[in-house]
Parts: structure tokens; C-alpha cells; sequence
């Protein structure tokens, strides 16, 4: 059982430290949307020309080049989820789906065993209904 009373004086008591919290936040967000807006106005072929030489791990799309930002509207709603659904099944049908998964474990340092393990999970889906769909997963201890 929660007792309001208790959880009211509680974050009452921590109502400074919330409102840090909230202040650093919303300074960070400041700093993250000024950043934004500045790469926003540098043109596509300078931000390539800073990558060019970098591994970036990623490259700028081809829609900030055409487009001029880093918002482009999806053009779509709709007036439920399972509308949004309908829309989502209609437009994946006969589209084959995957996505995959892994992770690893680490012994603790407390164990003097050298043990780890891995596990990779995926999931394919053809989004046809004369075909299953694979959903598996593989585990090996090192």
C-alpha cells in the first residue's frame, strides 16, 4: 500500500533538487536545438566535405540536401492506432521484414570463472499469409 502523505512529504522534500534537475535539462536542450539549428543552415556539402575524412559512422541523407532540414513531415494521419495499423499491414503486405538483436554477459568480477555468453535474436517476417514467419534466437556460453 502507497500512504499519499508519505510520498507528498518525500517529494516535497526533493522539490530543489527536481527543479536542478529540470533547469539542467532545459539548458542542455537549448544547447542540443542551437547546434541543430546551426547545422541545420550549413550546407550539404560542407557537412560531407567535414565527414569526408572521418569515420563519422553515418553520412548525412540525401533529404537534408533537397529538403534544407532535418524535419520532414510523414504527410499521413490518421484518427486511431488501429487505423494506423490498417494503414501499416496495407503497406507492408508481401514486404519481408527483419530485425535482430544481441547481447552479451559477462561473468562478475567477483567469479573467477572465465565465462561469457552471447545471444543473438532475430525476427523475419514476409508479411504474406502463405508464409511463417522465423522468430529464433542463439545462445553459445564462451
Amino acid at each position: 500500500m502507497l500512504y499519499r502523505e508519505l510520498l507528498t512529504t518525500e517529494l516535497d522534500k526533493q522539490r530543489d533538487d527536481f527543479r536542478r534537475f529540470a533547469d539542467s535539462q532545459a539548458g542542455d536542450l537549448a544547447v542540443y536545438l542551437h547546434k541543430l539549428k546551426q547545422l541545420n543552415q550549413t550546407p550539404y556539402a560542407e557537412i560531407q566535405q567535414k565527414l569526408a575524412d572521418k569515420n563519422a559512422g553515418a553520412i548525412p541523407a540525401n533529404e537534408l540536401k533537397t529538403l534544407k532540414t532535418f524535419s520532414v513531415s510523414f504527410g499521413k494521419s490518421w484518427a486511431n492506432h488501429e487505423d494506423a495499423r490498417v494503414w501499416a499491414n496495407e503497406i507492408l503486405q508481401s514486404r519481408t521484414t527483419f530485425a535482430a538483436d544481441g547481447s552479451q554477459l559477462f561473468s562478475e568480477r567477483e567469479v573467477s570463472l572465465p565465462v561469457g555468453a552471447i545471444q543473438i535474436g532475430w525476427f523475419e517476417n514476409p508479411h504474406d499469409a502463405t508464409q511463417r514467419y522465423e522468430k529464433n534466437a542463439y545462445f553459445e556460453i564462451l
